[in-house]
């Protein structure tokens, strides 16, 4: 294994304990950062995926997806796998430099398509 993979999948694991740090905190704080710092979920996935790429990003939020089946809510999933999408998405347009126009356009698409599914179901 190369000294690049070593980095990526350490970064990787890294992204993915601060993501069970904030689900656990979430958790014994009754969801109050779920709802207050929405946000918040998507910033590891996005920087790891700016600074590694998609394959990688794709890799690490399947990760972060089977540990928020193990420490969350069913709600807490949602949150995550919706703000995951939008981290990959953005992560990738920031990789890809992508103009500003695109990248803004895109998350709010996908944030009213995701708060729209929210309030159907």
């Amino acid at each position: 294994m190369h000294q690049s993979e070593t980095r990526k999948i350490t970064e990787g694991a890294m992204m993915v304990g601060m993501i069970g740090l904030i689900l656990f905190l979430n958790r014994q704080s009754a969801g109050i950062l779920e709802s207050t710092f929405y946000w918040l979920l998507s910033l590891p996935i996005l920087v790891y995926t700016a600074r590694q790429g998609l394959r990688w990003g794709l890799i690490t939020s399947a990760a972060m997806m089977l540990l928020s089946l193990m420490l969350s809510t069913p709600q807490t999933i949602f949150y995550l796998f919706s703000s995951l999408i939008i981290g990959l998405f953005y992560g990738a347009g920031v990789r890809k430099k992508w103009s500003n126009r695109i990248l803004l356009g895109g998350t709010l698409l996908f944030t009213f398509f995701l708060i729209l599914s929210l309030h159907l179901f």
